[in-house]
């Protein structure tokens, strides 16, 4: 997986993100873009945990490590909330009478928007354009031919 960092970095400048913000949008651009890129299983798993664990843990960690360069991040924290969005997306596809799926659904269904974690709400309210931006021109940076 080709993370194109200057991408990024080009975003958060037209947008004007603060220095202090950037490693939080980064943190949350790239783990969007990483997780709704990874391919998805093409059956229903044993343990879907697992799967993400052997299939893709060294891999989002190589790239967490390049963003760690340029923007530092907790790449634990990184790593999780990508495991979570995929699997998330796993158990929409595979399984959606999982408990976390309803539950989030319900969630959505009641309160909106509202229901985000608070320490995101007040960055998403600054920076959700730049967010939304950054993630997809990750993930057509992600998902493009190789060039040559």
């Amino acid at each position: 997986m080709k993370l194109q960092l200057i991408t990024l970095q080009s975003v958060m400048d037209t947008h004007g993100v603060s220095l202090a913000d950037r490693p939080r949008v980064a943190y949350t651009a790239v783990a969007r873009a990483v997780a709704y890129t990874l391919p998805m299983a093409t059956t229903k798993l044993h343990s879907a945990e697992t799967y993400f664990d052997e299939k893709f843990c060294s891999e989002v960690n190589n790239v967490l490590e390049q963003v760690n360069e340029a923007y530092p991040i907790r790449i634990e924290d990184a790593c999780a909330l990508i495991k979570q969005l995929w699997l998330f997306r796993y158990y929409l596809v595979w399984e959606p009478s999982n408990p976390s799926v309803s539950r989030h659904l319900d969630d959505i269904a009641r309160m909106g928007d509202r229901n985000l974690n608070p320490r995101y709400q007040e960055l998403l309210s600054r920076c959700e354009p730049v967010l939304l931006r950054c993630s997809q021109l990750l993930c057509d940076a992600i998902t493009a031919p190789p060039e040559g």
